[in-house]
């Protein structure tokens, strides 16, 4: 899938329509989307998210969805808020996009529901949208389950995390390096790699010979009709149902603990105004420092410069007499050097002359002729002529001359170029005293946030958090204990079952059992082998991939070999000593990088990559290897930078040719968005 365009209608803070159009001339369908932050990058994103499924998953609570409307920001509503209790009100994404040969059109959005009602929930809505094939005429031209082809055909929701991610998610990717349990991302990275199918194989046939073995034992304790033995199978088949009870409860105890601590920090993440306020105080009152002391330097400076301002007046004229100086004095070293050619080449003749062997090669020269002799004195004497001009015009200024010359100059000159610095040193005074004016603000605003009521609340929120993290990390040490019981009582049930034991003068059920116990042993150990080779032939080709573009974005290169990774998907990186190396945090930043780009290029899957905040933790070398990297790869990449990361003029410069399009974002009012096009390499209609 190839993203040509996305247009937003009353989108989050798109209100109106807004179009970004993505379909390059040549092999440029890439793109840049700057802006600072909070000014609609992020609603980029999740408008393709929302486009392919329907919905947009919270922050910090993948479970649970943002809602499609609410009256103010903080709730984060897919519609604009501008829009909330007006009749009329809707809000649509609309993408054109290429898959395998062929144009599509997705229009994912909502209408009112009731012509004359205020939009206030979403029960006031209804679905307007569609999937059409443009390749096709007609009726046929609409795909009717939209949801379900996009699955199958373009992208499984369960992967867009590899496509369509946060910068602030690469540190997530860190903990591939640094823990060993059974992160959720390496059952991700299963995924991608297109595992689960082998290994759901091989749990249906696992599944499917504990239940053979089950009806198996039961069979023969039946039919030897011992009752000690009924009794105790009876018993451990109990408790074997009891732990499988107990773990799917357990599974589901972690999952509720996960969600609430989900629910807990997307909380502190949008409703934390004091950490917020202590956040922007501490940030406020730095910048009051540094304020404090740039006044006080452009006064000191303005102050020395005004004492010396006769200085100032002549500057000009000065520091042209120095311009001229230093004229002559490049003169004159280019003529003490032609001086030296010519007095070369006259020593030359001279030996000529009298027939000396040359003193470069030493090799003998004839005697010249008496024609040869009269060219050769003729050109001495033009040397001569032309030795005596350039000597009378290298006499001045002499080395001694020119240094004093140069030293009262600049003793006359002022200690800066010219006028205008002292007026620009004004006009930054000026603006550093507004800024001083605007600084208090923020102070002040900030200090009003931090209330005690406001305080107690965060406290009691991560109090309650912390609490459900102790239990939760209780849940998963229980989930081992269980784990761990299960296998010990499913080997003690197996005792029951003996399949050598087995012969013709069995009944033909427990024959027949027995030889279903046999056959799906067989195919589970198919599926498993299968899936270890295929696993290891994976891992081997995102270890290659990975490795490949770590050497290309790393500043370091220079130090390490690439990257390793184990079966359990463990990345490190590897010096050059072949040995495994920790790294900077940059370094481990731009090994995410790289992993998610092996691994969605091992996924077979054509889609694009949506990268916000792209920069965050990068140091500025490994921030301009990854754009530099990324945009000239094969896959359609739309990188989403704010303005520290990557200035619109820089996006520009550096990058205006070998993208489709450069937009930037504005925000203006409390939650709207304004774009402008920055460059335009788009095909024209």
């Amino acid at each position: 899938m190839i993203i040509n365009s996305i247009e937003f209608k009353n989108w989050q803070g798109y209100f109106g329509t807004h179009k970004f159009v993505f379909n390059g001339t040549g092999e440029r369908n890439g793109g840049f989307i700057l802006g600072d932050n909070t000014v609609g990058k992020t609603a980029f994103w999740e408008g393709v998210m929302f486009a392919l499924y329907d919905h947009v998953p919270r922050r910090k609570n993948p479970n649970k969805f943002k809602p499609y409307v609410a009256k103010d920001s903080s709730h984060h509503p897919l519609m604009n808020i501008d829009l909330f209790g007006k009749k009329g009100a809707s809000f649509s994404v609309t993408l054109v996009f290429s898959h395998e040969g062929k144009k599509y059109t997705l229009q994912r959005g909502y209408s009112p529901k009731y012509d004359n009602r205020p939009v206030i929930s979403e029960s006031d809505l209804k679905p307007d949208s569609f999937l059409s094939n443009d390749t096709v005429s007609g009726p046929e031209k609409y795909i009717v389950d939209d949801k379900k082809w996009i699955n199958e055909n373009i992208l499984p929701e369960r992967l867009a995390k590899f496509f369509l991610f946060d910068g602030e998610k690469l540190e997530e990717y860190e903990e591939l390096m640094e823990k060993e349990e059974d992160l959720q991302l390496r059952r991700d990275i299963e995924d991608i790699i297109r595992t689960p199918i082998l290994k759901e194989g091989e749990d249906q046939f696992t599944r499917m010979k504990n239940k053979y073995k089950s009806d198996l034992a039961i069979e023969k304790t039946e039919k030897d009709k011992n009752k000690k033995e009924i009794i105790a199978r009876k018993k451990l088949e109990k408790v074997i149902n009891d732990l499988r009870e107990a773990k799917k409860t357990n599974m589901e105890e972690i999952s509720s603990y996960e969600e609430k601590i989900g629910e807990i920090e997307e909380w502190l993440l949008n409703n934390d105004t004091v950490r917020d306020a202590a956040i922007q105080l501490s940030a406020a009152k730095e910048k009051q420092e540094m304020n404090k002391k740039v006044i006080k330097g452009l006064r000191e400076d303005i102050g020395r410069e005004v004492g010396e301002s006769w200085k100032i007046i002549i500057s000009n004229q000065v520091n042209s007499s120095i311009g001229s100086l230093e004229e002559i004095r490049e003169i004159q070293n280019e003529t003490i050097q032609e001086i030296g050619v010519l007095k070369e080449e006259r020593k030359e003749l001279g030996l000529r002359l009298k027939g000396d062997p040359c003193k470069t090669c030493e090799r003998e020269r004839k005697t010249p002729s008496n024609q040869e002799r009269l060219e050769i004195d003729e050109r001495l004497i033009n040397l001569d002529e032309d030795l005596r001009k350039k000597e009378r015009n290298s006499k001045f200024p002499t080395a001694e001359e020119y240094y004093l010359q140069r030293e009262a100059l600049t003793k006359l000159s002022s200690t800066k170029d010219n006028l205008n610095l002292l007026l620009e040193k004004e006009e930054n005074l000026m603006t550093s005293l507004t800024t001083k004016e605007r600084i208090k603000e923020e102070v002040n605003t900030a200090n009003s946030q931090i209330t005690e009521e406001r305080e107690a609340e965060v406290k009691e929120k991560t109090t309650l958090m912390a609490g459900l993290n102790e239990k939760k990390q209780k849940a998963l040490e229980s989930k081992g204990s269980i784990q761990t019981k299960l296998d010990e009582n499913q080997k003690d049930f197996d005792k029951y079952i003996n399949l050598e034991e087995i012969d013709e003068k069995d009944t033909v059920i427990v024959r027949r059992l027995a030889k279903s116990i046999q056959l799906t042993e067989i195919l589970s150990n198919i599926f498993s082998n299968t899936l270890d080779e295929y696993r290891e032939s994976m891992r081997q080709e995102v270890e290659r991939r990975a490795s490949s573009t770590f050497m290309s974005i790393s500043n370091n290169a220079e130090h390490y070999l690439g990257l390793k990774i184990t079966e359990n998907y463990k990345v490190s990186i590897l010096n050059k000593k072949n040995t495994l190396d920790a790294g900077s945090q940059a370094q481990s930043l731009v090994m995410a990088y790289s992993i998610i780009d092996a691994l969605s290029s091992c996924s077979g899957f054509e889609f694009p990559m949506i990268i916000d905040t792209p920069g965050r933790g990068l140091a500025r070398k490994n921030m301009d290897s990854v754009f530099n990297y990324f945009t000239k790869s094969e896959k359609q990449i739309i990188f989403l930078p704010n303005d520290r990361e990557l200035a619109p003029q820089v996006a520009i410069d550096r990058y205006g040719s070998t993208v489709a399009s450069i937009y930037q974002l504005e925000k203006i009012g409390k939650d709207r968005t304004k774009l402008e096009l920055l460059v335009d390499n788009l095909v024209k209609k």
